[in-house]
């Protein structure tokens, strides 16, 4: 099993697109996919809980950061299942022909390789400090890349264009939902109004 999840690593690295084939060729129930985006988003909670423990936020910080982890948790995991379903759907307007449970599992991978990725930064920033920053900016946009192409993938989309608006539609349209959805309960961008 760990040799199989090992070769699905590099193959998510190295050569994405045979991974996305991989993930979608398994087949697994979308509970599966659930399931194992709740430990991505457990992963990367620690992760970040983590971050913050060795490298804490001035107090005078001018941004809102989440201080708790379960907030965090919440929020991660919450974001990721918007995205699944604004990425089949929008994906699907545009000819694609992803299927949700194939999204679910794609996505989840993808959250566990991040969650992994931010443990390897953290360890880099610690040992090599002044390459921990463009390290984690490399890795963040790899990340996308490999998101464009697990995107292009699972819809069968002939090119990345289709992805790329894909991603650019579902980040605008969870925006301006979020904005409605927080002005009606009360929340403003310094807090709870």
């Amino acid at each position: 099993m760990m040799a199989h999840l090992r070769l699905l690593l590099m193959k998510t690295i190295y050569a994405p697109a045979e991974a996305a084939r991989f993930i979608a060729a398994l087949n697994l129930p979308s509970e599966t996919g659930w399931l194992a985006m709740l430990l991505g988003a457990i992963v990367n909670t620690f992760a970040y809980t983590l971050n913050l423990a060795l490298f804490p936020i001035p107090a005078d910080f001018p941004l809102p950061v989440l201080q708790s982890p379960f907030q965090y948790l919440i929020l991660t995991f919450s974001m990721s299942v918007m995205f699944v379903f604004t990425f089949v759907w929008i994906g699907q307007i545009l000819g694609g022909k992803a299927r949700l449970a194939t999204m679910v599992l794609m996505l989840s991978w993808l959250m566990l390789v991040y969650g992994l990725a931010n443990f390897a930064l953290l360890l880099l920033i610690i040992l090599v400090p002044f390459l921990g920053g463009l390290t984690s900016l490399a890795v963040l946009f790899y990340t996308v890349w490999v998101l464009l192409v697990f995107l292009k993938v699972a819809h069968g989309f002939p090119n990345m264009g289709k992805a790329v608006v894909t991603i650019v539609l579902s980040v605008f349209g969870l925006l301006v939902g979020l904005s409605f959805f927080f002005s009606a309960i009360g929340f403003t961008a310094l807090g709870i109004s």
